[in-house]
């Protein structure tokens, strides 16, 4: 077997073990976790997807705050400011 056939070989058996040192594992109700590798906490699905954060609590602020001005846009009547 040549040298590169075995390290491709060998790169074919450990893609999944690379895909996996990352994966979303257990995420709480709102798509996120906390990132044991580089610290901090971040979202994976939900309202933050995509985003990171330095803590929960920062998470969960940011998540009231969306929610907040979600309410807001909604309860705005669609006839403001039209004069």
């Amino acid at each position: 077997m040549s040298v590169l056939r075995f390290m491709v070989f060998i790169g074919c058996l450990a893609s999944p073990l690379l895909a996996e040192a990352h994966s979303a594992g257990k995420l709480d109700k709102h798509g996120c976790h906390k990132d044991r590798q580089k610290g901090g906490y971040h979202c994976h699905s939900g309202a933050l997807k995509g985003q990171n954060f330095t803590s929960e609590m920062e998470m969960l602020k940011a998540l009231h705050t969306q929610e907040r001005a979600e309410e807001a846009k909604r309860k705005r009547s669609p006839w403001e400011g039209q004069r």
